[in-house]
């Protein structure tokens, strides 16, 4: 029987892992990549994520210091965090149209499945799942191999968003805007949301709250809730959004031509701050970490940036470099800028994969650069092999007292005998044998004499009083 998605296929690929445990962790766990070789895998923390670095995967920590673990030679294509610690892969099918994902960064030699071109696969404390938008199909699997476990469970009609929130609960839109909340192994019932074209909107999710972005109408709705926000800047224009925001923030990226904009709702306050104008330079997604707004873009100049705004304002602080190893790509595009900014949890992360090195920050942190190479601690020994080839540093020489050119002054030789010419040492008598000696007089012990004490009978009387 073939399988609901396509093939579904075991990775023969085995990548290696080679880890080290950071000091931010509590302890390792001993496990294999399948090659045979086992290794000690740093346990993983939320603020760690995996990143690439050229062909390799390299999960770093946010506290910084060298990477954690390493996986060699990972297919090409985006890497996405999944929920449990390990990552998977989305690149192209290999037998034409639609998405193959891969697993990696966790025990054993991991799992492929191919599904549709606009499928994404989707991770959260409750468990993962695959979803299909195109026929309206959602397939529970195991993170570990990419199986399916159970039966699909079918909508009924194609999909145009999925979203998860905070907790891992699976949000889905239909093509009829409606949403629905996925409960255990069912969906509860739809809830139809108002919308001016249905093909248009975006499903995101801020905290545990599903929200609906319609960039025809200028409004976001939440699902279930009852809230409804007219926001000012956002009608008529092509939205640049993140799927899942840790909340009480939502932030977004309005582009309508010569009129681009960040837009924020605060849904605390149920306040839509005054839009940014944000010029023209191409950007991805907006992500708030904290009091803060992130702005992925690259300049005229070609410098990877995230631009930083501070709320409640939304004023503009000075902009943080992105670590880059050469130019960016010619073809760049809103939402495509050569390097992958993205949410792993409430903690940014910003990474070039020709960069050794990536950007992060999480709430009420200044960002901060991580090393993603050498779990091993290489690069630390490398560091110290530069320092010793630096030239010596000059230092002043130390004061002496000058070294004089007089002659020696006379003095009569002092008289030592010739080393040969040693006087004898006189011998000295042996003590007599023990036996022959004459015994030790010892004086007799002399008595210590006792205090005398009184006879019962010779006790003082007692005075009357």
């Amino acid at each position: 029987m073939a399988h609901p998605f396509g093939q579904l296929v075991k990775d023969p690929r085995r990548p290696l892992g080679v880890g080290v445990c950071a000091a931010l962790v509590a302890g390792c766990l001993a496990l294999s990549f399948g090659t045979g070789y086992v290794a000690n895998k740093a346990v993983f923390s939320g603020s760690s994520a995996w990143v690439r670095q050229g062909d390799d995967a390299a999960l770093v920590s946010g506290a910084g210091g060298a990477a954690q673990d390493q996986v060699r030679d990972i297919p090409e294509g985006t890497i996405v965090q999944n929920d449990d610690g390990t990552f998977h892969t989305v690149g192209p099918a290999a037998g034409g149209e639609g998405r193959t994902f891969r697993s990696g960064g966790g025990a054993g030699p991991g799992g492929t499945i191919e599904a549709g071109e606009h499928a994404e696969l989707l991770s959260g404390p409750g468990g993962a799942w695959l979803v299909d938008p195109d026929i309206g199909r959602v397939q529970p699997v195991r993170l570990a191999d990419l199986s399916p476990v159970g039966e699909p469970i079918e909508v009924g009609q194609p999909l145009v968003g999925q979203a998860l929130d905070v907790d891992g609960t699976l949000w889905v839109l239909d093509d009829d805007a409606r949403v629905r909340r996925l409960d255990g192994r069912r969906f509860d019932a739809a809830q139809p949301i108002e919308v001016g074209d249905p093909q248009q909107v975006h499903l995101v999710t801020v905290g545990q709250m599903a929200l609906v972005v319609d960039p025809v109408r200028g409004r976001i709705s939440e699902a279930g809730g009852g809230g409804r926000w007219q926001v000012d800047g956002l009608e008529g224009g092509r939205v640049e959004v993140a799927s899942r925001q840790p909340g009480p923030v939502l932030a977004l990226a309005v582009l309508n031509g010569s009129a681009r904009r960040l837009v924020v709702l605060d849904t605390e306050t149920d306040r839509a701050l005054p839009p940014v104008d944000i010029g023209p330079d191409p950007v991805a997604a907006p992500l708030p970490v904290g009091s803060e707004v992130y702005l992925p873009t690259v300049t005229g100049a070609g410098e990877q940036r995230l631009r930083r705004f501070v709320l409640p304002d939304l004023r503009e602080a000075e902009p943080v470099a992105v670590p880059s190893a050469g130019d960016p790509p010619d073809d760049l595009t809103d939402g495509r800028l050569g390097f992958d900014a993205f949410l792993k949890g409430t903690r940014l992360w910003a990474n070039d994969p020709s960069s050794s090195r990536a950007l992060t920050v999480g709430r009420g942190e200044e960002p901060r650069e991580v090393d993603k190479l050498d779990p091993t601690g290489a690069a630390d020994e490398a560091a110290d092999d530069e320092r010793a080839d630096e030239p010596p540093i000059d230092e002043p020489p130390i004061d002496e007292p000058p070294v004089s050119n007089a002659p020696p002054i006379d003095q009569p030789p002092i008289d030592e005998p010739p080393v040969g010419d040693e006087p004898p040492i006189p011998e000295t008598a042996a003590p007599p044998d023990a036996a022959d000696a004459p015994p030790i007089a010892r004086p007799p012990p002399v008595p210590t004499p006792l205090p005398e004490e009184p006879s019962v009978g010779d006790e003082p009387p007692i005075p009357d009083v």
